[in-house]
C-alpha cells in the first residue's frame, strides 16, 4: 500500500467517524443546499416567466387590445406568488428540540421532488413564449387557449406545492 493510498484510507476513516458522531449532519446539510439552490432555481424560472407575462402585458396595452390583459395579470401575480413561497419554503430541518432529526432520505425526496417540479418549469417557459408570439403578431384571440393552458399548468404545479408541504408537515411533526 502505497502512502497516497494510506493517506486516502485514513481521511476516509476520519470522515466515516465524523459521519458517526455528528449523526450523518453533513450529509444532510449538503442535501439541504443542494435541494436550496435547486428551489432558488425554480424561483428565478417563475420570475422570467413572469417577466415575460409582463412583456405581454405590455405589448396588449400598447396595441389597446384588453380582451386577455386581465387574465395575464392574474397568472403574472401567480407566477410572483408562487415563486415567492419556493423561496421561502421550509428546507427539511426538525424543530430544535425533536426527538428525531430528518433523516437523509427525506432529504432526497426533498430534493428529488423540487428537480421534478424544476422540470415542469421547462414547459411553463415555451408557452409563455407561445403567447408572446400570439400577442406579438396580434392575434390576441389565438393567444386565449394558451393563456388557459398556462393557466392550468401554474394551477397544477401550486398543487404539488401544497402536497411538498405536507409532507415537510409531516416529516418535521407539526
Amino acid at each position: 500500500m502505497t502512502i497516497l493510498e494510506r493517506f486516502e484510507a485514513k481521511k476516509q476513516l476520519r470522515s466515516k467517524i465524523y459521519n458517526i458522531l455528528t449523526l450523518g449532519y453533513k450529509d444532510r446539510e449538503r442535501i439541504r443546499e443542494a435541494d436550496k439552490l435547486v428551489r432558488q432555481t425554480i424561483s428565478k424560472c417563475f420570475r422570467d416567466v413572469k417577466d415575460k407575462i409582463d412583456y405581454c402585458i405590455e405589448i396588449i396595452t400598447k396595441n389597446l387590445k384588453v380582451e386577455n390583459l386581465s387574465e395575464l395579470q392574474k397568472l403574472a401575480k401567480q407566477c410572483d406568488r408562487i415563486s415567492e413561497e419556493i423561496e421561502h419554503t421550509e428546507s427539511g430541518y426538525a424543530p430544535h428540540f425533536t426527538l428525531t432529526p430528518v433523516k437523509k432520505e427525506q432529504l432526497k425526496d426533498f430534493y428529488n421532488f423540487d428537480m421534478k417540479l424544476l422540470d415542469d418549469l421547462t414547459t411553463l417557459d415555451s408557452d409563455v413564449m407561445q403567447i408572446i408570439s400570439s400577442v406579438e403578431s396580434g392575434g390576441d384571440f389565438e393567444a386565449i387557449p394558451k393563456i388557459n393552458n398556462l393557466n392550468k399548468k401554474l394551477n397544477d404545479i401550486e398543487a404539488k406545492l401544497r402536497k411538498r408541504e405536507d409532507i415537510v408537515l409531516k416529516i418535521i411533526g407539526e
